[in-house]
This record gives C-alpha cells, sequence and structure tokens, in this order.
C-alpha cells in the first residue's frame, strides 16, 4: 500500500549549515492492535530512541457522540521490530459532547509527556515506565492551564496555551519548566502573546535554546494575517522579538526549530480514501 509521506529535516550546526543527502527508508507498518477497535490509531506519536507512543480512539457506543475514550499506547523496537509494550495512559471522558482525545504526546531522554487534561508526565528506568510529578497541574478554570502542544527542548519542556481567556482578557502563551536530574522542576516561566483580542490561533510550537518559534492561523485577516511569531529568552522573561508575516500560512510549513541531527523518526499519512491515519516508522 502506497502512503505518501513528507519529511523535512532541518540540521543546525552553529552559524554553518552543510546540506548532505539523506537516505531514509520504511522499516515496518504499523496498524492498531487486532480486535482493538480503535480509531484514528496513530493521530498523535512522538519518538525517543527505541520508544514511541501512539495514541487512539475508542468510538463511543452511543451514535454520534465524541470518542469517549483515548489510549496512549506505549510500543518498544527490540531486534529491529516494533511491538506494543503497554497502554501507558487511558483519558475517559464521560460528556458524550467533547472528545476525550489528548491535545499532544512528546518524548525525549527517556521522559514523556501526555496532554490529557491534566498533563501526564512519565519516565523510564530501564523497561520501566513511571509517572512523575511536573508543575503543569493547574485545572481549566486557572490562568497557567495548559491544553495544548508539548515540545521538549532537552530536559525543558514547554506546554501551550491555546485559549483565550474569557471573561478576563487572557492571550494564548505557554509555560515552560526544566526537569533537574534529582526530579524536582524549575519554577514556570511564562511566554505570554498579549493577543487579549483572540485573533490569532497558535498552531505549532518548537523551542531551541532561549528561542521559541509558534505557528499562528489569524482569526481576522482585518486585523493580522497569519504568523510566524518568535520569542526570546532573557534570564526568566520571554519577550516577543519579530514576526514573519504570510498571507497563508500552513501548518505544514511551520518549521521546527531544533538542534538535534535526526536518527529515527514515525511519519503520519491518512490511508488512500479513509480517514484512519496509518503510521511508519522510518530510519536513516
Amino acid at each position: 500500500m502506497l502512503r505518501p509521506v513528507f519529511i523535512a529535516c532541518a540540521l543546525i550546526a552553529g552559524t554553518t549549515c552543510v546540506a548532505r543527502p539523506m537516505v531514509i527508508h520504511q522499516s515496518q507498518i504499523l496498524d492498531r492492535p487486532p480486535g482493538s477497535g480503535y480509531y484514528s490509531f496513530g493521530y498523535n506519536v512522538a519518538i525517543d530512541g527505541d520508544w514511541a507512543i501512539f495514541t487512539a480512539g475508542i468510538p463511543s457506543p452511543t451514535t454520534g457522540e465524541a470518542e469517549r475514550t483515548w489510549d496512549a499506547l506505549l510500543y518498544h523496537r527490540v531486534n529491529g521490530q516494533w511491538t506494543l509494550d503497554r497502554t501507558l495512559w487511558r483519558r475517559v471522558n464521560s460528556n458524550g459532547s467533547l472528545t476525550a482525545q489528548f491535545s499532544s504526546v512528546a518524548m525525549n531522554n527517556g521522559v514523556a509527556a501526555i496532554g490529557s487534561n491534566p498533563t501526564r508526565i512519565f519516565k523510564r528506568s530501564g523497561n520501566t515506565w513511571t509517572e512523575i510529578a511536573h508543575p503543569f497541574t493547574a485545572p481549566p478554570s486557572d490562568p497557567d492551564f495548559v491544553a495544548g502542544d508539548l515540545r521538549w527542548d532537552g530536559n525543558t519542556l514547554l506546554a501551550g496555551q491555546h485559549r483565550c481567556g474569557f471573561p478576563q482578557p487572557q492571550g494564548w502563551g505557554a509555560l515552560i519548566s526544566r526537569l533537574n536530574v534529582d526530579g524536582t522542576w524549575t519554577p514556570l516561566e511564562r511566554l505570554t502573546s498579549g493577543d487579549t483580542g483572540c485573533y490569532q490561533e497558535p498552531i505549532h510550537w518548537a523551542i531551541s535554546g532561549n528561542t521559541v518559534v509558534v505557528g499562528t492561523w489569524t482569526n481576522d485577516f482585518e486585523v493580522v494575517t497569519d504568523q510566524m511569531r518568535i520569542f526570546r529568552r532573557s534570564g526568566t522573561t520571554w519577550m516577543p522579538t519579530s514576526a514573519i508575516i504570510s498571507e497563508w500560512m500552513s501548518d505544514s510549513l511551520v518549521p521546527a526549530v531544533s538542534s538535534m541531527r535526526l536518527r529515527r523518526c514515525i511519519t503520519q499519512s491518512a490511508r488512500p480514501g479513509t480517514n484512519q491515519p496509518g503510521s511508519s516508522p522510518y530510519s536513516r
């Protein structure tokens, strides 16, 4: 079965980047576990070495309702083959009008973050994953509530806030903290957009060192266009520095800022003629 695959890689090495041919070959196709009944298998994916997370929903038993149950499935690569290790986290929502879908998953350095309202974070020791404490615990009514993208940069985690706050004006933004060696977290750093009018919608986030890049869609072209906004950190304060304006900024064109070289990746692509995404591991 042929599946379209689009891979963009940026290698950042100081001030000089040398482009080299990269050959990536498909190593395995992962489908939903037999008999699982999962819907949207692989809707979100994350990978860290020989470990990966796939999200999948279980259709509601009531026709017309959103998926009430979503699983974060942990996969392990052993002897070149990916196999299901276990369900790392399951989210169940009893409200039939709202989906239980995870907002994001991210993995790095043996730590996995799952956007599950509230966020769940797990740390690996050997082959054992254990849930750990973290600072992103505010409830939906709190200004520090996060329900957006999760992005790692080393041991630093960015948690996006994709919503505007009503009735109190509060633009979208992010919370950022670093996981210390002793398991504690640094105090939360707050990045704010200043978009209290809700004219922009953040689509994708990326973080590298003291730089955060956010691709945004506009909600009102008469006020602002689609932009790629750039923030810089000085001490513990994040400030907007510039914005790259685009008449149309597709979410597939928002560049990721990364200082790590590609070793292994997982791609997502829709199955031809269906809305069921498939997932394929690729290695270089």
